[in-house]
């Protein structure tokens, strides 16, 4: 016995490949049977019981058909070798053309990231005219907070603020984010109202609610006030002020819903902060208590001290606690 590829070994390319050997069983009419092998013509072969002739028909010519074309398949493609390439002048250049084509890329794309950066931008720009009107504007919006002119004060923050990121886009920059808190804290001590919020539901008693609104909407939408008290997390994004207050014995409720500058800072314990917003809506509930809103984009936590000089508002030991945890909580640090 041999095996397939012994079998393809020998066959040489010049050498014919026999025809398959076809056997056949045929039962002659007294019951025996004629055996043997086809060949290329037909045969007459006597049975061997009763003697009477069968007659054996030949090999079909398909049979050598299909046995060439099946070695035909077996046998590969021969390989042609590519005909050589005559090498012109500008395949000569194109070589180094490319290669000079991929540095200079490389070259433009590395200039490109260097002017959009931040420390070159500032290398560029950044003048002595630049850092003098920062500072000078810095100065003045202390001056004004010392003076109890809080909107300048914020103006000349903001002024500052502005020129800096004019010079360094990178809103990372911690005295850029300095003049904004600064800016942020004065404007809203300059919106304070000259009410509070007992005040201000005591005016709602006695008016229906059509009408409180309109007064509300006209005296004391986006008024700020200013809360040193505890604050806790009241789930889904619910802020509560603790706020011991009542308008005809019905308690009244304090919060801020999706104050994005306090995600993250808050938990179900109560924690004291200093801090500002402005008021949103102030509403009656079914139950008789009161709901008052302040708007959660207007939430500052305050981290100077220096805002709360010449008012009410006394900065001791503890408080002035309050406000570096606030600053740090903010990642607020002043320069210099």
């Amino acid at each position: 016995m041999r095996f397939g590829w012994l079998k393809r070994l020998n066959r040489s390319p010049g050498r014919p490949v026999a025809s398959p050997a076809i056997p056949f069983r045929i039962t002659c009419t007294c019951g025996k049977q004629v055996t043997g092998e086809r060949t290329t013509e037909a045969q007459t072969i006597p049975c061997s019981g009763c003697g009477h002739p069968t007659l054996v028909f030949p090999l079909s010519p398909l049979m050598s058909l299909r046995e060439t074309i099946r070695l035909g398949l077996e046998k590969p493609l021969p390989v042609l070798p590519a005909p050589p390439r005559r090498r012109t002048k500008r395949d000569r250049w194109r070589t180094p053309l490319l290669a000079a084509g991929f540095t200079l890329v490389v070259a433009i794309s590395f200039f490109l990231i260097l002017f959009e950066s931040s420390l070159f931008r500032k290398g560029k720009n950044h003048s002595p005219q630049d850092r003098t009107y920062i500072d000078e504007q810095t100065m003045e919006g202390k001056r004004a907070i010392a003076d109890g002119k809080f909107a300048n004060a914020a103006i000349h923050f903001r002024q500052a603020r502005e020129r800096l990121d004019s010079i360094d886009k990178n809103r990372l920059n911690p005295e850029s984010r300095w003049l904004d808190q600064m800016d942020r804290e004065a404007s809203i001590i300059a919106d304070i109202s000259g009410e509070s919020i007992n005040d201000i539901l005591q005016l709602a008693r006695g008016l229906g609610d059509s009408h409180w609104k309109e007064q509300f909407k006209a005296r004391y939408e986006n008024k700020a006030i200013i809360f040193d008290t505890l604050v806790y997390s009241a789930g889904g994004g619910v802020t509560r002020i603790d706020f011991a207050g009542y308008i005809g014995g019905n308690p009244v409720r304090i919060e801020i819903h999706g104050a994005a500058s306090l995600r993250g800072k808050l938990t179900d314990q109560p924690i004291r902060l200093v801090m500002g917003a402005r008021l949103g809506e102030a509403r009656k509930e079914k139950n008789g208590s009161w709901l008052i809103l302040m708007k959660p984009e207007s939430v500052v936590l305050f981290t100077d001290p220096t805002m709360f000089q010449g008012s009410s508002v006394p900065v001791d030991s503890d408080m002035a606690e309050v406000l570096r945890r606030q600053a740090a909580m903010l990642d607020i640090v002043p320069p210099g």
